[in-house]
């Protein structure tokens, strides 16, 4: 019994707990649809003939969330995206009843129901998060939708009837009628079930709703419940499995009678139809005498379109109509032999023509990416079929009332495109050898930033690289998707610089003042520099900067003295330096628009002390000196009412200082001292501007290790300058900073920033009635020593996309006001905007910035554009070219740098990273460049404004001539080399090398022309693999289709020696050594004891690098008992042992017999897996994803590898000892299999260990990358990042502490189980933020008929969901717990409850949830 006990808690200590999250969410959007889904404006537009708004709202589902954009304005703006839900969706579609003025979302899930949702506001304080998903109906009709009898694949709604139908691919239809209520904007099914269609041997193809606008009086419900409705009509493809014919069949839904009709089905010939659509019934008009009058009457029955090879077909109900039209030739394409053209899409759209009431546009595109129109010739009673656009191949197409088309691609970015005109061409304009679409009648809306009309998506991530930086502080992904783009997604804030200039050495601290009023000017004006000895004064320009000049007498201390503060108080400036302090009066002449500075008074310490630190807001000075007194001045205030106890000397000067006298004194050496939004001035726009001019609090810090908080209140005089608080430390203090912010108009919030001399971070709360220190976070940031700066007034939710409008602003403003003042609709558009105060903390290496949004607190590094530098000190800088987020800061390296810091990171949307884009060049780029440049030298007197316009111009879309095969990471370079393979009929695959140092592509030096890829003819890569093999040279190997392997040098040149040591390399050369012919396709190599290693034929090969091809080292057959047939993915540990991916078979372990130069069967799994993705975790773990979606962890046993290693040790024991009995490696490992089984049962043991499952979870994506990094941000232990075919980023991180694992267990499982614990009306729950009356009320309320409230939307199981394919084993969900902060005040009460745990409240949990994200992200 003992060893039982033992060994059950040996294998507990070896499992493995990890906590998973999504970074990125997917950005294959399988649908979008369009509507007016919530008001987010004050003023919409509404329709002329109706008072419905429209709908000009756009809405993108992928598999996991929803996201919705707004283009009222032409461009599209995204206000919210949804949680990741816990079911997949397979249809979504729009639905708006023309008595409501919002639109609802149909959706059916892989949970076998459909549902309807509403975007609503929600009704709390929180500014963020101002929308929710609130399910209004759910109707579950099986228990899953895995089978293909689930009636979930096809979704069609009558919005006229409300009908929806719902269709499975066999056999299954169920039709729903429902009722609006416009009271209560509900939706409920009429009938107590849906009506049924059900008919065996027959599969659904295409289902559709059709267009009927029908006057016949017959067709026309005259039922009370339906108000006059039209019987909706539905088409569908159907095949009969029996006689394998194709039918086209049309359903009518009677609406009085409550039944379904199959109206027709037509038998077709051709059975290559691949595309249906409906038609409006009034495009084709019949002509009726009447009167001698005639009268034009809609076709009496539905209209169809349907797609073949090569031809459309357009057909009506009745089969009067068999229209057939010949799909135009596009003689551009040389693929066009080699398939068929087919119609893949279609959009209808009536237009609002006065002419005649039945204008419709309707767009088919082809799968060439051509889009013609259908017109109808009324005159001739014919349809014509015509070229009109050329735009990427989508998976579907709106068109909004304001005239734009947004396009939904499945591999490209997103297009909101405009539409110029509707007219129609002969010739087709889309040739193969573009390399862009060339748009025709539809262009890209003009916009300051063009890229609001673009939506950037990820998918597909066939492969990413990670680069590994010496600090260690950066996630820094690289990613090539089929747009011919490279991304770089990164964890960092940008910080854009304008100017980055030298200084003189030995510059320490830097200060930016406004002096003009800020009804006047919110700009700075001056800047003053201070060096160890002096200081420079530089005046501030639109454009520059200058040495201020003085007319008089220059009263600043600029020599001889190291000054430690320059501060503006009221109307005066301040000097604090080492052994004086100077208050010095200014004016402004506006004329000249010069300073005029005036000496007032110097202060100076007791003799032989000195001045070590000083602070002060807009209204006071704190002094620290030497011999650690502390010496408070506050500006005189005539509003103050005079105390004797204070002992102030007050003057009858404004403009003066007033010194306390009764000044506290500490024992200890004081290190820092901080006043609340020191930092602050006058002039800006804090979100505190009220607090900013006076701090209730200082702190002080001891080298005691101690933090002393003082109160300054003015209400409270006996504790004036007394410590009201105390904080010891782990360890000495450095630096500290206090911050404050007004999250709302009554949550005032004070942080205290300090940091440690051992590398420690600490961010804590201060209670601002009392002054005590709460909440206490602690984060270490790496070994070297770190400081803090604060920087005041950022809006957080500045993007680098919106300078341009913001300088368009700025320059507008200097147009319509002459006299330099800022325009009163930019200072109240600003003076709205939230601002918040922030910490930056910065090292000898890195830096970070410290802010809290929707009260979470990050913590991320800081990125610079194309220097790897940190900060010693920040500033504000605001002036007219930089109004928003300006920073002036000092250099690690002794340079200024201004400019800008944006794209600030939340947890929200699950977009955790900053996407950089940069264009990778081609041979069209550069010719068109080189074109233009031709032009510019013949053409001089061009106007400037004309050349604008057409930069601005985009006349057409990126077209994916190449795919991503590889992206390969040479760190030791500073390089991300990309490989790519043509789409185009010709086979090429291009190699381009890009600079992560300089951000930049290297020219190729092959290539006399400016080119900066190398292209490989009739090559198509399967794999590729950078090595040195045994030299210090770079080696590039690529397998080709022809199963080749092409070895490849790879040099890199940087023109001078200073910039090839700081890796700014301009050019590469690639030089062809060799060609190896193999026997087999290799989709998979791996660098092992500076060898490759691949697999061929169901060997395992290591081949070294030779003079005419690369040598055979070792071969290793795998034995035919190990089921290994096709191997996808190989990955190494250490030189030591390496696991093998099989198609269809898991994991398999083998360990190298250096003694045989083989590679020895270890271990392997006993479930079989699809394996898309592996890679060592440790030298016992591996983790893997398979193509269904899953992600898991493989160990070999502690036991087991014990077992290993003594083998080994016997092995190479007995091989020294050259003893013809010994036995070898594998024969001691085989040894195991007996022993384990008692008998040799070699269909099960054909190796000698089996791995064990450790972890399993479902994340619906295909992974096709990990990668394992350590310390993110100095974190305590490695991250596993992994990214996925549909764009989707995620991270898996080990949890590592018991409580912290048991809390997060307990708030996973409290939040999956949210539908039942949240409708549970308790009656003895009290909640604390009603008061009596309130409860009362609510309690003679509740009864039976409580509403239920779907909070999961769906009432979907989490365990079954994550559990998809195997049960969820050792992985918390933290995107489930994540969605702890959406709820409500009371809801998230109430789950706190539920967790039966004394002392816990909803922010303990929510500091538990965002620690994962603070500390280890």
């Amino acid at each position: 019994m003992n060893t039982e006990a033992q060994q059950h808690e040996h294998e507990h200590e070896q499992e493995l707990t990890l906590y998973h999250l999504t970074l990125q969410s997917k950005s294959n959007y399988t649908h979008s649809t369009i509507g007016h889904f919530v008001n987010i404006h004050s003023e919409h537009a509404y329709d002329s003939k109706s008072s419905t708004k429209l709908p000009l709202q756009l809405c993108l589902a992928t598999e996991n969330h929803l996201e919705f954009y707004d283009v009222s304005n032409g461009h599209l703006n995204k206000f919210f995206q949804s949680i990741e839900f816990q079911f997949k969706i397979i249809n979504c579609k729009s639905l708006t009843p023309k008595e409501s003025n919002c639109s609802f979302i149909v959706i059916t899930t892989d949970n076998g129901d459909f549902s309807i949702i509403k975007l609503s506001l929600q009704n709390n304080n929180n500014n963020n998060n101002n929308y929710n998903i609130k399910t209004i109906l759910n109707y579950q009709f099986t228990r899953s939708g895995i089978r293909r009898l689930s009636p979930i694949q096809f979704l069609e709604i009558n919005d006229d009837s409300l009908t929806i139908i719902l269709s499975a691919l066999e056999k299954n239809k169920l039709i729903f009628n429902l009722t609006y209520s416009k009271n209560d904007s509900s939706l409920q099914i009429m009938d107590s079930s849906p009506l049924e269609i059900i008919k065996s041997n027959f599969i659904t193809m295409i289902l559709i709703n059709c267009y009927n606008k029908n006057n016949n009086i017959s067709n026309i419900v005259s039922s009370h419940h339906y108000h006059h409705k039209e019987n909706p009509f539905f088409a569908s493809i159907e095949i009969d499995t029996i006689t394998n014919d194709f039918f086209l069949i049309f359903y009518m839904i009677d609406l009085n009678l409550n039944l379904i009709i199959k109206k027709n089905q037509l038998k077709l010939s051709d059975k290559n139809i691949n595309f249906l659509c409906s038609l409006p019934n009034d495009l084709i008009t019949t002509t009726n005498k009447n009167n001698n009058t005639k009268v034009d009457t809609p076709l009496p029955s539905p209209l169809v379109l349907l797609g073949f090879n090569d031809y459309i077909l357009i057909k009506d109900l009745n089969n009067h109509y068999n229209i057939k039209l010949d799909i135009p030739n596009n003689n551009n394409l040389s693929l066009k032999k080699n398939y068929p053209t087919t119609i893949i899409n279609g959009i209808i759209q009536k237009l609002n023509s006065k002419d005649n009431d039945n204008s419709y546009l309707i767009l088919l595109q082809s799968n060439n990416g051509d889009l013609f129109k259908l017109n109808f010739n009324s005159l001739k009673n014919n349809f014509k079929l015509s070229y009109f656009d050329s735009i990427p191949m989508a998976q579907s197409l709106n068109i909004f009332k304001n005239g734009l088309l947004f396009v939904n691609n499945e591999f490209n970015n997103n297009y909101l495109l405009q539409f110029e005109n509707i007219n129609t061409t002969e010739s087709i304009h889309n040739s193969e050898e573009d390399n862009f679409y060339k748009l025709n009648n539809l262009i890209i809306p003009s916009s300051n930033n063009n890229n609001n009309n673009i939506q950037k998506n990820l998918n597909p991530i066939i492969s990413s690289s990670y680069s590994h930086s010496q600090n260690n502080t950066n996630i820094d992904l690289w990613i090539n998707s089929m747009n011919s783009k490279l991304f770089n997604l990164t964890n960092s804030i940008n910080f854009i610089d304008i100017i980055n200039s030298n200084l003189p050495p030995n510059v320490k601290n830097l200060w930016s003042l406004s002096l003009h009023p800020k009804t006047v000017s919110h700009y700075h004006d001056i800047l003053f520099l201070a060096f160890n000895n002096s200081m420079i004064i530089l005046k501030i320009k639109p454009d520059s900067m200058e040495n201020l000049s003085f007319k008089h007498t220059n009263p600043f201390i600029m020599k001889n003295d190291c000054t430690l503060l320059i501060k503006k108080l009221g109307n005066l400036i301040i000097q604090v330096c080492k052994n004086q302090f100077k208050q010095i009066t200014f004016s402004i002449e506006e004329k000249n628009d010069d300073y005029n500075f005036v000496e007032k008074s110097v202060w100076y310490p007791p003799a032989g002390i000195h001045i070590i630190h000083s602070i002060a807001t807009n209204s006071q000075l704190i002094l620290a000196l030497s011999n650690n007194e502390i010496i408070y001045f506050q500006l005189y205030d005539t509003t103050t009412t005079t105390n004797n106890n204070n002992n102030i000397n007050y003057t009858n000067n404004q403009d003066s200082l007033i010194e306390y006298q009764n000044n506290p004194n500490f024992s200890n050496f004081i290190k820092s001292i901080d006043l609340i939004n020191s930092s602050s001035s006058s002039s800006s726009s804090s979100s505190s501007s009220s607090s900013s001019h006076y701090s209730d609090y200082l702190a002080i810090a001891l080298d005691n290790s101690t933090i002393n908080i003082l109160s300054l209140k003015r209400n409270n005089q006996d504790e004036f300058l007394e410590v009201v608080s105390l904080q010891n430390t782990m360890a000495p203090i450095n630096d500290l900073k206090l911050i404050s912010n007004n999250y709302n108009n009554s949550n005032k919030q004070i942080n205290l920033h300090v940091t440690l001399t051992n590398g420690v971070y600490m961010n804590s709360k201060i209670n601002p009635l009392n002054g005590q220190i709460f909440d206490v976070k602690l984060k270490y940031l790496g070994p070297n020593q770190i400081n803090l700066s604060s920087l005041s007034s950022l809006n957080l939710l500045q993007k680098s996309d919106n300078e341009d409008e913001d300088e368009d602003e700025e320059d507008s403003d200097e147009d319509s006001d002459n006299n330099g003042k800022i325009n009163e609709t930019i200072i109240k558009k600003r003076s709205s905007q939230k601002t918040y105060n922030c910490v930056i903390i910065h090292s000898l290496k890195n830096s970070w910035i410290s802010y809290e949004y929707d009260s979470l607190l990050y913590i991320r590094p800081i990125q610079f554009a194309n220097t790897n530098q940190s900060l010693i000190k920040i500033t504000s800088f605001k002036t007219e070219s930089i109004p928003i987020n300006g920073c002036c800061a000092l250099s690690s390296s002794g340079n200024l740098i201004i400019g800008t810091m944006n794209d600030f990171i939340f947890k929200d949307n699950n977009n955790w990273f900053n996407l950089n884009e940069f264009i990778m060049p081609n041979v069209f780029d550069h010719k068109q460049e080189d074109d233009d440049n031709a032009e510019n030298e013949n053409d001089s007197n061009s106007d400037e404004e004309d050349e604008d316009e057409d930069e601005d111009e985009i006349t057409g879309i990126t077209k994916i001539n190449y795919r991503n095969k590889a992206i390969l990471s040479l760190n030791e370079s500073h390089a991300q080399i990309i490989i790519e393979n043509s789409i185009a009929n010709s086979s090429n695959c291009r190699i381009s090398i890009f600079n992560t140092t300089t951000k930049s592509f290297l020219k190729n030096a092959n290539v006399v022309e400016n080119t900066y890829y190398h292209i490989l003819s009739n090559i198509k890569c399967l794999s590729a693999i950078i090595t040195k093999f045994s030299s210090t040279i770079n080696h590039l190997i690529l397998a080709t289709n022809d199963m080749k392997l092409l070895t490849f040098k790879l040099t890199f040149h940087a023109g001078s020696e200073s910039k090839a040591k700081r890796k700014l390399f301009s050019n590469f050369k690639l030089e062809s050594l060799h060609e190896t012919l193999i026997s087999d396709h290799i989709y998979t190599m791996v660098e092992f004891n500076q060898m490759i290693l691949l697999s061929s034929l169901n060997n395992l090969i290591l081949l070294n690098l030779g003079k005419k091809q690369l040598l055979k080292k070792s071969i290793t057959i795998i034995s035919k008992k190990l089921s290994i047939k096709k191997i996808v993915k190989i990955t190494q540990w250490n030189n030591e042992r390496i696991a093998v991916g099989e198609l269809n078979e898991s994991v398999t372990f083998f360990q190298f017999d250096s003694l045989t130069n083989s590679f020895i069967p270890l271990a392997d799994d006993i479930t079989k897996r699809h394996v898309t993705s592996l890679l060592f975790l440790d030298k016992s773990t591996v983790i893997g994803g398979d193509k269904f979606g899953n992600v898991w962890t493989l160990r070999l046993s502690r036991e087991n590898e014990r077992k290993v290693l003594n083998a080994q040790s016997i092995a190479n024991a007995s091989a020294s000892s050259s003893s013809s009995s010994s036995l070898s490696f594998q024969e001691l490992l085989n040894r195991n299999i007996t022993k384990s089984t008692q008998i040799n049962k070699s269909n099960i043991y054909d190796v000698p260990f089996k791995l064990k499952l450790l972890n399993h979870f479902f994340i619906n994506d295909i992974i096709l990358n990990f990668h394992l990094i350590e310390n993110i941000n100095w974190s305590d232990r490695p991250t596993i990042i992994y990214t996925t075919l549909q764009g989707s980023i995620g991270c898996l991180i080990p949890l590592l502490s018991k409580s912290q694992i048991i809390i997060l267990k307990q708030i996973e499982k409290k939040l999956s189980n949210v539908d039942t614990i949240l409708n549970d009306h308790n009656e003895d729950d009290e909640i604390t933020n009603d008061n009596d009356a309130e409860r009362e009320i609510k309690k003679k309320n509740k009864g039976t008929d409580d509403e239920f409230i779907m909070y999961s939307i769906v009432g979907r199981d989490h365990s079954k969901y994550r559990g998809y394919y195997t049960p969820v084993r050792n992985v918390i969900d933290g995107d489930l717990c994540e969605t702890f902060s959406t709820y409500k005040s009371i809801e998230k009460d109430k789950l706190t409850k539920s967790i039966g745990k004394k002392n816990l409240n909803a922010n303990d949990i929510i500091k538990y949830i965002n620690e994962i994200r603070t500390n280890y992200l």
